[in-house]
């Protein structure tokens, strides 16, 4: 028998959240976090020491490592900038004005109204200073750019 009204919320932290970012941005009530060691989305209480280890959705300045990038487009823009570039991935930051890139080494600027956390970025090109750019690959960085905390695309 169950009350009247009464209502169940099921769920499993690691369903559909297989990156840190996903499970950080997840809905707060579910209480999911990060657990570091185990490299997957849990309870609090299937972290091992979780004090240390687990990390909670909405924690200031909370960062995911091990960003990834796995499809870029377009592939070529003119020297003059102002192409938008959109890059999707895993953990591509949880605020977009944490995260920096360069495409063949040239900046990028992120547009906040085309950003999904986490998992896609839109940024515009700013001109190239060389007459005539070599071509090169997105570097992404989350927050200061340490080795954690970059990537490159293929």
């Amino acid at each position: 028998d169950k009350p009247p009204g009464f209502k169940a919320l099921l769920y499993k932290c690691s369903a559909q959240r297989s990156s840190c970012g996903l499970c950080l941005k997840s809905d707060p009530r579910y209480e999911c976090g990060w657990c570091v060691p185990e490299r997957r989305c849990l309870l609090r209480p299937h972290c091992p020491a979780p004090r240390q280890n687990w990390v909670p959705p909405g924690r200031r300045g909370a960062r995911c490592a091990h960003p990834r990038i796995t499809q870029v487009s377009p592939l070529t823009g003119p020297k003059e900038g102002g192409t938008r570039v959109t890059i999707w991935g895993e953990n591509l930051g949880l605020h977009f004005h944490e995260v920096g890139v360069r495409v063949a080494g040239v900046r990028c600027s992120s547009l906040p109204a085309e950003y999904v956390s986490a998992e896609r970025l839109v940024c515009e090109l700013e001109p190239s200073l060389l007459p005539d750019p070599p071509p090169g690959p997105v570097e992404l960085c989350v927050g200061d750019c340490s080795v954690d905390y970059r990537t490159q695309s293929d």
